[in-house]
């Protein structure tokens, strides 16, 4: 196998920004234009795009790399013979770089991650050798940081972490050229062990992936010592397939993301499981009389207060004085009777705190007022009533536009 950093002249752990500072450095000697009589600098030039083509790919560089570290252990060309058990020759332990564990379900995985940071993108591959219980893990914890981490670059984002997601989503890549290599190794190390029936199941895992002549021979040797029992592989679908894991585990992290995204959702939940909760209160729907009862009523009052304003602006040029008076006191009257006839329960229903100012700050006013000019005018009622009128007046200038517009919508109420 061709050695991809020593044809682009760099570490096995160089950097994505060194690798292609060195292709960029290599194209400039090699490329075939600068050597049209060099027939040697076009097969160069196509080792160092495919060196580079490999290389510069997370996913593809992570099999490479550990592919390589595979093929260059001691044993990869092993017997199932007595001297394999001698303990002078070197034999690569192979186990779970989670648990520690070793059998015949590790498998070499290449897990991706994505991290955003809103108009940066950045997707790792990360290979891992792991049990089928750790895989489970693994592939969860990677598809959380993937959810969490990926989605807020543009426009990479989005398109690289539905990548991930998918690909941890089967416990990672599992490149078939790799396992093949790592089932082969672990199968010989399990066999100077005298774990036959772990060789065993190794090797016909490898098998499954590759089938060769090789491999089944060595099946032979070892099937008579393994029981029957233990040649088939047990049914443990669930608890080993990480998909039936990860498909709940997103969805969950899905419904959560929502509700995180968009409170109003749960919060319109709680509203109605509150109201459901009384029904005496919502049990009908108010009938539309009611409504434009309790909404005439309100304006009504709230002419009859404008003209009693009108005429007590106008009392310092009044000829008629007294007059005035009465006519003043006459128009509040009609004013807080016209407001009393009013469904402040209703009027909430229609617009949130319309119900509320009325019977806590626009009827107190009037009583303030009814009560100062009753015979001889008592200013400290007055202005009580003026204080209160002053945060009714902020309210409705708040508010009136908002709340014609949706008795104009809701109810086909008409204002000038």
């Amino acid at each position: 196998m061709a050695n991809y950093y020593q044809i682009l002249g760099v570490n096995q752990t160089a950097s994505v920004q060194e690798i292609k500072q060195a292709y960029r450095r290599l194209v400039k000697i090699y490329h075939p234009d600068k050597n049209p009589d060099r027939p040697e600098a076009i097969q160069r030039m196509v080792l160092i795009n495919e060196a580079y083509n490999v290389i510069k790919d997370p996913v593809r560089r992570a099999q490479y790399d550990s592919l390589i570290s595979l093929n260059t252990q001691p044993g990869s060309q092993q017997t199932y013979t007595t001297e394999a058990r001698e303990p002078s020759r070197e034999i690569p332990h192979y186990r779970c770089e989670q648990c520690g564990r070793q059998n015949s379900t590790l498998r070499l995985s290449i897990f991706l991650s994505v991290i955003s940071y809103l108009v940066l993108t950045q997707k790792q591959a990360h290979a891992h050798v792991l049990c089928s219980s750790c895989r489970i893990k693994h592939s969860l914890l990677s598809n959380a940081k993937v959810w969490l981490l990926g989605w807020w670059g543009f426009p990479w984002g989005p398109i690289y972490s539905i990548e991930a997601l998918f690909k941890n989503l089967k416990g990672g890549e599992q490149p078939i050229d790799n396992n093949v290599a790592l089932l082969s190794l672990l199968a010989y190390d399990l066999y100077t062990q005298n774990l036959y029936e772990e060789c065993y199941k190794a090797l016909k895992a490898s098998y499954k992936l590759r089938p060769d002549k090789e491999t089944k021979e060595y099946m032979d040797q070892i099937e008579g010592l393994v029981p029957p029992s233990s040649r088939q592989f047990p049914n443990s679908m669930f608890s080993a397939n990480p998909v039936l894991y990860n498909v709940p585990f997103l969805g969950a992290l899905a419904v959560v993301s929502i509700l995180l995204l968009f409170p109003s959702i749960w919060q319109k939940g709680n509203s109605g499981y509150s109201q459901y909760s009384q029904p005496q209160q919502y049990s009908q729907p108010q009938p539309i009389v009611d409504i434009r009862s309790s909404v005439e009523a309100f304006f009504g009052g709230y002419q009859y207060f404008a003209d009693s304003m009108k005429l007590a602006q106008g009392l310092n040029k009044s000829s008629d004085v007294q007059g005035d008076w009465n006519k003043i006191r006459a128009s509040l009257t009609n004013c807080k009777e016209s407001l009393s006839k009013c469904d402040t329960t209703l009027m909430n229903r229609i617009y949130p705190g319309w119900g509320d100012m009325l019977s806590q700050k626009f009827i107190p006013a009037i009583d303030h007022y009814m009560v100062g000019i009753k015979q001889n005018p008592e200013l400290s009622s007055i202005q009580k009533g003026d204080a209160i009128i002053v945060e009714v007046g902020m309210w409705w200038k708040n508010n009136v536009d908002a709340l014609t517009d949706k008795l104009h919508r809701d109810y086909g109420f008409e204002f000038k």
